[in-house]
């Protein structure tokens, strides 16, 4: 399954590097602070406060890019099963 990745592995994790690169960029440029262009740590902080596990008022919600996170991971696996 792994040798039908298209650019091989070495070139998908390049690509998959740049267009993280590119996603933080393009989300500082669109509101995101700047320390928090594309932070999972910070994800993992707000999720947290979405869940009521902690008390910060300012980071209790669930951001768009987790939920864009988790929806692209599971049509690229549907998508690498479907191409096996």
């Amino acid at each position: 399954m792994l040798s039908q990745v298209p650019f091989g592995i070495k070139g998908g994790l390049v690509i998959a590097g740049a267009l993280v690169g590119l996603a933080a960029v393009l989300l500082t440029a669109l509101g995101n602070p700047a320390n928090m262009g594309f932070c999972i740590a910070c994800f993992l902080r707000d999720i947290a406060g979405a869940c009521s596990l902690h008390g910060a008022a300012k980071v209790q919600y669930v951001r768009p890019e987790i939920i864009g996170l988790v929806l692209g991971s599971i049509l690229t696996r549907s998508w690498l099963l479907s191409a096996s």
